[in-house]
């Protein structure tokens, strides 16, 4: 994780960690069989991921502005 760092802003190597909410999802239900079914935890998951997408593409905007 350290080359990822030194290459690129720390936005963007922030956002994969918004997919250790997927891999906790996935494996607590393969492990504990665990469902969520709170519309809240679904929300706020949706809202996080969302928010990691959109800081994406601002990033890649503005690093192909500043290229060209």
């Amino acid at each position: 994780m350290h080359t990822p760092v030194k290459k690129t802003h720390a936005v963007t190597v922030s956002i994969l960690s918004y997919t250790d909410i997927l891999g906790a999802m996935l494996l607590g239900y393969l492990i504990f069989g665990d469902v969520t079914n709170d519309p809240f935890v679904i929300l706020g998951g949706i809202i996080i991921m969302l928010s990691g997408l959109y800081l994406v593409y601002r990033e890649h905007k503005d690093t192909a502005n500043k290229a060209s």
